[in-house]
């Protein structure tokens, strides 16, 4: 994924969805960073990182040091509940200035699993040029609650379920391909990162998502597991399995 990136010259980079947007910013911040200076932030709401997950946190964006090193780097407005909310959006422009790349947490899910969006999500700046769309593998078969949907009136409307069902690949696909859902917003290219893919199960479910797509809406697809900082695009997986089939 990384390659993709710097394939695409990205420099403003959204990531919305749920089932790990924040471990995948600052998983691909820290890699970024040897070599880039990298600033993260939100246009939503994010948990104040661990100072061990970061190199500096920037209070006064107006006076922004012109000599910084390559690094990683936090802006956002900190709350009293140990949270960072929205940075000025109207700074973008000025802080692409500074930076090699701006990664922006830029959807909110309460920390589900899956979720519906409202008309005003995902926030994403219109000077992003990518937007990493999030989903969780393991939502599937677990059932359609608030226990693990957030907006969940909003998600049974979408996908004309009820609550209480389970939630199957077919929800996901609608999620995925909706132009009012995972990707509503986003501008340039789009990558689809389907997450926590660490077992069997699970590059079966990501297998039967993949080839029932519609393969025209998306740029890029992988899956992996963020956990294991393991990453493949989806067309080399289903590669391997036909060359092991083979063999």
């Amino acid at each position: 994924m990384i390659d993709i990136i710097k394939k695409t010259k990205a420099k403003c980079i959204s990531i919305v969805g749920a089932g790990g947007k924040t471990s995948l910013m600052f998983y691909l911040g820290n890699v970024l960073k040897k070599d880039n200076k990298v600033l993260i932030t939100t246009t939503t709401h994010i948990k104040m990182p661990k100072d061990n997950e970061y190199d500096e946190f920037i209070l006064d964006i107006d006076n922004i040091d012109i000599n910084l090193k390559n690094g990683l780097y936090i802006h956002a407005t900190k709350t009293k509940d140990d949270k960072l909310s929205s940075l000025d959006i109207k700074k973008i422009n000025y802080l692409k200035n500074y930076f090699d790349y701006i990664l922006i947490e830029a959807d909110g899910s309460k920390r589900k699993p899956l979720k519906a969006w409202r008309d005003n999500e995902p926030v994403i700046v219109k000077e992003s040029d990518l937007t990493i769309g999030v989903i969780d593998i393991t939502v599937l078969n677990k059932e359609i609650s608030l226990e693990n949907i957030h907006r969940l009136d909003l998600f049974l409307k979408l996908t004309n379920t009820n609550e209480g069902q389970m939630i199957t690949t077919k929800e996901l696909i609608k999620i995925i391909e909706d132009k009012n859902s995972l990707f509503k917003n986003s501008k340039d290219k789009k990558i689809l990162f389907i997450n926590k893919f660490e077992n069997e199960e699970n590059k079966k479910e990501i297998k039967k998502i993949y080839e029932k797509l519609e393969k025209r809406y998306i740029d890029y697809y992988f899956c992996g597991s963020i956990r294991n900082k393991y990453f493949i695009n989806m067309e080399e997986l289903i590669d391997q399995d036909k060359c092991n089939n083979n063999g």
